[in-house]
């Protein structure tokens, strides 16, 4: 019998989520306020199964209330990403499922246990990151929070497994890992935009270089650059003014570009290609308040290089855990660690000095740091290379 799973939200992430694991088998309820949007997922599953050469098992129901939950086996919160509109959701859901039912939030910027804090059931509360774009990347972060039963971990893991999904287990940290390491080299394409050195499209090809499927510019208007700004101050207080959002991202989301799902974005985009917006230049601050800069594609790979490092020395994952976990979620066969570990840890070291030298103290490394990439501790010989 498959798992029955139930979706609140059918925003671009919560309507993916819901399609996605109905496709693969889940008997799938969607929650949504916009009932056109949920006849459109609804109509897009039938037709994708119609075309299947081997009928689909699952099933994709819509409903407009907080019903049909009663017999869930998990359901999945993916609203807007504020503490105050995820809790309220999650309360109501919790009068409505069963007590055996677990309860999982899409974020990755909110602290699990500050949110199961607000919970009258926290051991059966756990967090599901999925990542875009859902049908491709297959890893999902699965964190639980102080109060979560190590039962209910393993269950929803054998739900995601059955999915057809790739469970990783990571800590309750904001960010949880993938995010908090890709997020650096997002804002720093803002940066760079900004600032004039470079087009979307120059910095978006730069990253096919890297062998990185969907460059920077294009994500960032794939996830929604409203939701980017929510998870950045999510960010910015629990890990400090670092993550704060780029001047940049403010400005856009004020002026309604919020991605492909508005139209505009970083790009427009036109019966659902993108194409470069000129009047994108008229949001770009005339001075950049720093001084000048320039185009530098380390300035994606190694800010995200120093977040794995951080992450790597905190213990919240080993490095060719974290590598596999980024080429899987960006598409590439090569990450930064593996990059780092083909330069050798002194290449590495010269690198990071002479950035930060140039563009900022957002390079710079900690006497920890250092030490760990010099002796190999942080970044071992071999990492990514395939056997």
């Amino acid at each position: 019998m498959p798992f029955r799973i139930g979706v609140v939200g059918a925003g671009t992430m919560g309507g993916t989520i819901a399609r996605t694991l109905a496709e693969a088998g889940c008997d799938v309820v969607l929650q949504t306020r916009r009932p056109e949007a949920g006849a459109v997922l609804a109509r897009g599953f039938l037709r994708r199964t119609r075309r299947q050469q081997t009928p689909i098992q699952g099933s994709f129901s819509v409903t407009g209330q907080f019903e049909g939950f009663g017999n869930c086996d998990l359901v999945i919160e993916a609203v807007a990403e504020t503490a105050e509109t995820k809790v309220s959701v999650l309360s109501k859901l919790e009068g409505v499922i069963a007590s055996e039912t677990l309860l999982a939030t899409n974020t990755s910027s909110l602290p699990i246990a500050q949110l199961g804090s607000a919970l009258e059931r926290p051991e059966r509360f756990l967090g599901v990151h999925f990542f875009h774009p859902v049908r491709v990347v297959k890893l999902v972060e699965v964190a639980a929070g102080g109060s979560t039963q190590p039962a209910a971990v393993e269950r929803a893991v054998e739900i995601l497994v059955a999915a057809g999904r790739a469970p990783w287990r990571v800590a309750d940290r904001p960010g949880f890992i993938v995010n908090r390491i890709l997020f650096p080299a997002l804002h720093e394409a803002l940066r760079m935009l900004d600032e004039g050195v470079a087009s979307a499209e120059q910095i978006d090809a730069a990253s096919s270089g890297l062998g990185i499927a969907m460059g920077p510019c294009a994500t960032l208007d794939l996830l929604g650059l409203d939701v980017l700004l929510a998870m950045c101050r999510n960010f910015e207080n629990n890990l400090g003014s670092s993550h704060r959002a780029p001047a940049l991202l403010e400005a856009l989301v004020q002026s309604g570009r919020l991605g492909r799902k508005s139209g505009r974005g970083i790009y427009r985009y036109t019966g659902g290609m993108a194409e470069v917006d000129s009047e994108l230049a008229a949001l770009c601050r005339a001075e950049s308040g720093c001084a000048p800069t320039r185009f530098d594609v380390d300035r994606l790979r190694f800010g995200m290089l120093r977040e794995a490092l951080v992450c790597v020395e905190e213990g919240l994952a080993p490095a060719d855990e974290i590598e596999a976990a980024l080429c899987q979620v960006l598409g590439a066969e090569r990450g930064p660690i593996a990059h780092a570990s083909a330069l050798g840890g002194e290449s590495t070291l010269a690198r990071f000095d002479a950035l930060a030298a140039e563009f900022g103290r957002r390079f710079g490394l900690s006497d920890a740091l250092r030490r760990g990439l010099a002796s190999g501790t942080l970044v071992p010989a071999g990492v990514g290379v395939a056997a």
